[in-house]
């Protein structure tokens, strides 16, 4: 009997371990769909009109990670109105680990005037979601102060109180940096190719993941921008803006321009240091090396590699980027041609 007894333990055990291989909430390769429904308040600026019909796109930022050095994306989606409310289409995010969560950073929504559907430069600002403890977030009823997670077997829907843009102060929607009549958002997009002899050394790290390993490779980097709040010329810890990265999205085949966001005080002239680290070979295995600094003041599309207060333009040769407004560097030995910018390794 104590066998038998034994046995049907031993098979409701195998059983249950068997099913808990079948969940998936411990699976973060898992996707799933983030929708964002709109809702358009009452008493808007613009009396008596609607503005969600004039809106084509939205431009949503997102944070990701835990409370301490997270990272954030920018997306562009197209909107569409069903029933009076606006939706974004969905917008497919990975599960995040334990402790990881997401944040919706801004929400801004655009008429396509130059029919880009993913550039906000010369496209008109329609409406935006309001942070919350600003003007417009205490007449909002889903201001925007919002962390989600990204379920395993239901789409996500977050719902956002949106106010027409015309004739606001950006101090109503609770971005102070932002401005009407100039671009919305300030970004950098950076495209970057990592070439060694040594290809073979990356067997088994995300450049392997990636695709076949060459000679010339499609750089795995991480941007680290930071703002001289005090104009001491020394950029602490304390004042990084934000991390941004194409690991991510790497392994999966996905090699795209990576957009580096940021706020511009038009009050006061901002300097502003990137630290651009690559991934690469390092003692124990693979890693993140910082492999040169730019620097840049405002909005100038013009990056050095020396900061303002020590630079000097006979021997900081400038930096620009191309036709298409994406900063391609070189790493290494790389016979490219028409690269904005080299460091050596």
């Amino acid at each position: 009997m104590s066998r038998i007894l034994a046995l049907i333990l031993l098979l409701f055990v195998l059983l249950f371990s068997n099913c808990a291989h079948d969940f998936p909430e411990d699976d973060f390769s898992l996707t799933n769909q983030v929708v964002f429904n709109l809702i358009n308040e009452e008493g808007t600026l613009k009396s008596g009109v609607n503005c969600a019909w004039e809106v084509d796109y939205a431009m949503v930022i997102i944070s990701y990670g835990k409370d301490r050095n997270r990272k954030t994306n920018t997306y562009f989606l197209s909107s569409y109105i069903e029933n009076g409310v606006l939706y974004t289409e969905p917008l497919t995010l990975n599960k995040l680990r334990r402790g990881e969560y997401y944040k919706l950073d801004e929400m801004l929504l655009y008429a396509d005037d130059d029919l880009s559907q993913d550039n906000p430069i010369g496209d008109r600002l329609i409406s935006a979601a309001p942070h919350d403890g600003s003007k417009f977030g205490m007449r909002a009823r889903r201001p925007l102060s919002v962390q989600f997670e990204v379920d395993a077997f239901n789409t996500t829907e977050v719902d956002l109180s949106v106010f027409c843009f015309e004739g606001a102060n950006p101090e109503d929607f609770g971005f102070v940096w932002f401005q009407p009549s100039v671009t919305v958002v300030k970004q950098k997009w950076f495209f970057g190719d990592f070439c060694t002899s040594s290809f073979n050394d990356y067997t088994g790290s995300l450049y392997d993941l990636g695709g076949d390993l060459t000679v010339d490779m499609s750089a795995i980097y991480l941007i680290e921008l930071y703002c001289d709040n005090n104009n001491d010329g020394i950029f602490y810890d304390d004042e990084l803006i934000g991390n941004f990265s194409n690991e991510e999205e790497y392994p999966s085949g996905i090699v795209a321009p990576v957009s580096v966001i940021y706020p511009d005080d038009s009050y006061n002239e901002n300097h502003f240091e990137i630290r651009l680290f690559v991934y690469m070979k390092v003692i124990n295995g693979f890693g993140y090396v910082n492999v040169g600094n730019l620097y840049f003041e405002d909005d100038n599309e013009t990056l050095y590699k020396t900061p303002i207060i020590s630079r000097n333009l006979q021997n900081d040769e400038a930096i620009v980027h191309g036709s298409d407004n994406i900063y391609d560097f070189i790493i290494g030995n790389c016979n490219i041609e028409f690269a904005d910018f080299s460091f050596d390794i």
